[in-house]
């Protein structure tokens, strides 16, 4: 069956930048091919910026805009109206999707007073807008700013065709290249005034020794020693200011890597940015068989040039910890051979991301020589990575995977957050693996002796298998896991017992537990709580339930699996949230459905009721919320997609456009007690069939809900009981 797949208009702005400019077309290309409207927006058409302004203000008031496109670097986010206090980007009528190429807030320029104000916006915006990163660590920052709605995308390339290959260069590197840091002192003391100058060197030397330093942790570390606070949005501020500098010593960065090549020559295109500011100065890398040539802004030129290197280089700017930046996607889709320093999500684009990446400048000086003179290995490597970057780093892929974040159904929880703390390579399938080691399958790399690196109340479920003996501060541990939980979330824990052998014989071992340790934690045992408190634990557990596991070897382990539980008053926000996300309406009734049952059974009833209910003439006070806490996680096809198909056959067969000009239907995960009490006041009734979800309704306690049968259903009129209850009568 076909999808119905929704047309919208974007608004998208070119750049001055030819990257951006590349980026900004490639979207719109995609999302053309796929019968969406564009109103491509060109500032320097205008004959100034503050006229290009208006005309962008002006499009947005006249047109039917659903949803405008924000890249780095772009004209709405660097204008600022010092009269209004607000970015450009805050008075646009529309949809933002923010499109973070770079790290955040490094297209701004720092030393601007408004550079800061970028962060207080992007908050005020939080319920009209989405973030797309490609930097991991910018997620974490912005949902630790309070930011809902951040996803993680890789780069797309617009080149689609494999070029023969005449190998006119040897190595070659396409970019941004200056000479080594002793250049910064004679030529930026722009860079030098900056007051965190100093720790930004000291970084830069530690990722010339080891390629797979990250420069976050520094730039956290010195955050919250100046700002004295983890969690101060100034604290906030100063690391993105941090890993701007740190940003600003790329070109330099590359330069001292060039200088320790062993090859015989190297050609670079491009090498001084300088020329897209006007400066004239080259500056250049004084070294025997360092080749320049001029830049270009051509990138059927760079595409060529990407195909007949028989290695071409890559040198990730500093402000990047894990991101595979848009010149190794381009590569690859040109058909090229690269080499690039490590970054954990190769791991996710490529299969031969051991084979293209060096972590030492040891190791590129014996890949560069080794690869050089295995032609035949270079060629097998290299057509897979084409492959693999073909299939998934495709404008259509990405502009698809976007359209799926922002128009599903239901917004109030994109998927549930479970975290299985440190996961080593064995990470649990359908968690978020998270460890201190960049193991394959590790998706937050953090240091869990210091703040865990997730908001408060943001994480559904954790698994903590043999992790909490590793980290020598219980209070702390106990206090973290809290702190991020949501209010009843499950906490399952493995850890071995002081009771056997397991717990001494590692060691790493720091910290010991046996099965009385968890009562200090626990609602159970009221004075070990009190008892715990009083030296420093601030939350509060329920046990589920706690025993002792026998391993082998004499080696006992404890498994204590934990409720959290928290205040209703502090889950407040939490709570209106879920109200205002549910999108309810003067009249909401529940439909609850057992997921396993066949496909055409689910589909057959929802299909009876988006009938009777497009036809009712009261439609448009209407809700229908969709049960979906029993979603198996392999289910073939969403109910959104069922949704869809079924509004689209009644389009088709029986001319009604149940979707948008009739009832609303919305989805709804597991609900706590909690929450289910904010909403169930809301609802009317449930409609009655043979399927529906049994537990669900037995855990709410749905029983003496109001049924409701389709034949009853669509006689029935809105009637108001008082002044904020609406029912079906």
């Amino acid at each position: 069956m076909t999808k119905n797949k929704q047309q919208y208009t974007f608004l998208i702005e070119s750049s001055a930048s030819p990257i951006y400019q590349r980026i900004s077309k490639g979207f719109k290309e995609a999302l053309e091919k796929q019968g969406h409207k564009i109103i491509y927006f060109n500032p320097s058409y205008y004959s100034s910026k503050n006229h290009a302004i208006q005309s962008l203000l002006s499009i947005t008031q006249e047109q039917k805009i659903d949803y405008c496109f924000i890249f780095s670097n772009s004209l709405v986010i660097k204008s600022y109206y010092n009269i209004l206090k607000s970015y450009v980007f805050e008075i646009l009528n529309v949809s933002l999707i923010f499109i973070h190429h770079d790290c955040i807030g490094h297209s701004l320029t720092a030393g601007n007073p408004n550079f800061y104000s970028y962060f207080d916006a992007i908050y005020r915006l939080n319920d009209k807008s989405w973030h797309f990163c490609i930097e991991r660590h910018n997620i974490i920052d912005l949902k630790l700013l309070g930011i809902k709605r951040v996803f993680h995308i890789f780069h797309a390339s617009e080149f689609t065709n494999k070029i023969n290959s005449n190998n006119h260069y040897n190595v070659s590197f396409v970019g941004h290249v200056l000479p080594d840091f002793g250049e910064i002192y004679k030529s930026n003391q722009e860079i030098i005034s900056f007051s965190s100058f100093h720790h930004v060197s000291a970084s830069f030397w530690n990722r010339i020794t080891n390629l797979d330093f990250k420069i976050k942790q520094s730039a956290h570390s010195y955050a919250v020693f100046i700002g004295k606070d983890k969690n101060n949005i100034n604290t906030f501020k100063n690391q993105f200011e941090y890993i701007y500098l740190a940003g600003m010593l790329s070109p330099h960065f590359r330069g001292e890597i060039i200088n320790k090549l062993k090859c015989s020559q190297i050609d670079i295109v491009g090498g001084d940015p300088g020329y897209i500011s006007g400066i004239m100065d080259k500056r250049m890398i004084q070294k025997n068989g360092v080749i320049y040539h001029p830049p270009t802004q051509n990138y059927i030129d760079v595409n060529s040039i990407y195909a007949n290197s028989k290695i071409n280089l890559n040198i990730t700017s500093l402000q990047f910890d894990d991101a595979v930046v848009n010149r190794v996607i381009d590569v690859g889709a040109a058909g090229g051979f690269i080499l690039t320093d490590w970054k954990s999500d190769l791991r996710k684009i490529t299969s031969v991301h051991e084979e293209i990446s060096y972590k030492t400048i040891e190791e590129l000086n014996y890949k560069i020589d080794y690869y050089l003179f295995h032609e035949k290995e270079r060629l097998e490597i290299a057509q897979q990575l084409h492959e693999d970057i073909k299939t998934q780093n495709s404008y259509e892929k990405l502009v698809n995977y976007i359209i799926s974040k922002i128009t599903r159904m239901n917004n109030y929880q994109t998927e549930q957050l479970r975290l299985d703390l440190g996961c080593g390579p064995r990470k649990t399938e359908g968690f978020v693996g998270v460890d201190i080691y960049d193991w394959e399958g590790v998706d937050v790399v953090a240091d869990l002796t210091q703040r865990f690196p997730f908001p408060d109340d943001s994480v559904d479920e954790i698994r903590a298998y043999d992790i909490i003996e590793h980290l020598p501060d219980r209070l702390h541990t106990m206090n973290e896991i809290w702190r991020i939980c949501k209010p009843e979330a499950i906490v399952d824990i493995l850890v071995p017992s002081t009771d056997g052998r397991g717990a001494f014989q590692d060691p790493t071992h720091v910290s010991f537990w046996n099965i009385n340790s968890f009562k200090y934690y626990s609602l159970e045992f009221p004075s070990y709580l009190d008892l715990c408190k009083s030296y420093g634990f601030q939350g509060e557990y329920k046990l589920v339930s706690l025993s002792q596991q026998e391993s082998g070897d004499e080696v006992i382990h404890v498994r204590a699996i934990l409720k959290v539980i928290k205040q209703h008053n502090k889950n407040e926000n939490y709570l209106e949230d879920l109200l205002n996300q549910l999108t309810l309406r003067k009249v909401n009734i529940l439909i609850s459905i057992d997921w396993s049952q066949q496909e055409e059974t689910i589909i057959k009833f929802l299909g009876n009721i988006l009938v009777t209910m497009g036809n009712h003439p009261d439609r448009k006070n209407i809700t229908l919320l969709i049960d979906i806490s029993n979603l198996p996680k392999d289910h073939q096809v969403s109910p959104e997609e069922i949704i869809s198909d079924i509004a689209l056959t009644l389009i088709l067969e029986e001319n009604l456009d149940i979707l948008n000009e009739g009832v609303e239907v919305t989805m709804f995960p597991l609900l706590t007690k909690i929450q289910w009490q904010t909403i169930s006041s809301k609802i009317c009734g449930r409609i009655q069939w043979d399927c529906e979800n049994a537990d669900t309704i037995a855990s709410l306690e749905m029983e003496n809900m109001e049924l409701y049968d389709l034949q009853s259903l669509s006689s029935k009129k809105i009637f108001q009981v008082d002044r904020n209850t609406w029912t079906l009568r």
